[in-house]
Parts: structure tokens; sequence; C-alpha cells
């Protein structure tokens, strides 16, 4: 394998772990970062779609508490890929909501005042501006709290 192979195979992997991917699977010389990619799969606390495009990776992919009736702000970012970017959250909680970035379409705000208690399994779906599009799509819990 010569250096240009290994630094995509290595790219490919940080990409795939900074991304939630708890497990990658395959090898061989002619994997690339490409490949990586459609071999994502599920973890416990967040999972990238078996079709997502690995190199675009939300940061963090995490998503913190919120408590209930209290102010909530958390930044998100999204690297890879080209500008501009479109977001799409799924299952906030009520009172929740993204606010994109005008100016920068690579960053976005969850904010808001939870309403209630619970916890939302939250769909995140962020595609880049390339055609075709490249888009990532994690699954990540958000816990509204006392």
């Amino acid at each position: 394998m010569n250096i240009h192979k290994a630094s995509l195979v290595v790219l490919g992997v940080l990409m795939l772990v900074a991304s939630g991917c708890t497990q990658i699977t395959g090898g061989g010389e002619s994997q690339t970062e490409t490949d990586l990619s459609s071999s994502a799969s599920t973890s416990e606390e967040g999972s990238v779609s078996e079709n997502a495009d690995s190199s675009i990776t939300m940061i963090p992919s995490l998503l913190p508490d919120a408590k209930m009736g209290q102010a909530y702000q958390f930044s998100l970012q999204v690297v890879g890929g080209s500008a501009p970017y479109t977001w799409q959250f799924d299952s906030l909680p009520n009172g929740i909501i993204l606010a994109v970035n005008e100016g920068d379409t690579s960053k976005a705000t969850l904010t808001g005042t939870a309403m209630a208690t619970g916890a939302s399994d939250v769909t995140c779906k962020i595609c880049d501006g390339s055609s075709p599009s490249k888009c990532l799509e994690t699954k990540t819990p958000l816990r509204v709290t006392h």
C-alpha cells in the first residue's frame, strides 16, 4: 500500500470515529475512504446510517441533556464536504429548535426551552452543496431532565 492510500484509509477511520461509528469492517489495499463509509454500523448512543458519506462529520456527535424550563443552547458544526450545507433535525423536544448560521451554514445551534421531561431520539441529516450532495444521517438521544 502506498502512502497516499494509507492516508485515505486513516482519514476515513478518523472521520468514522468522530461521527460516532464504533465498528469498521473490511480491509485490503483497495479499500478507500468511500469504501469505509459503507461499512458503518450502529452504536448504542448514536448511529450513522449505512448510506451516510463519512466525508461529512457533525461535531460533536452527541447532544448534552436539557433541563425542563431552563434555557438550552448548544453549538454544532459540520466539517468536510462543500458549503452551503442544509441541516434537518427531526424529533427535537418540544420548545427546542435548530437555528442555522446564515453567514456560515457549517454552523448551527440548538436553542430554546424544553417544556417537558423525557427522551427523544433526534434524527440529524446534514447535506453539503456538492452535486451530487454528500449527506450524513445520524441519530442521537436528547434527554430533558428536571
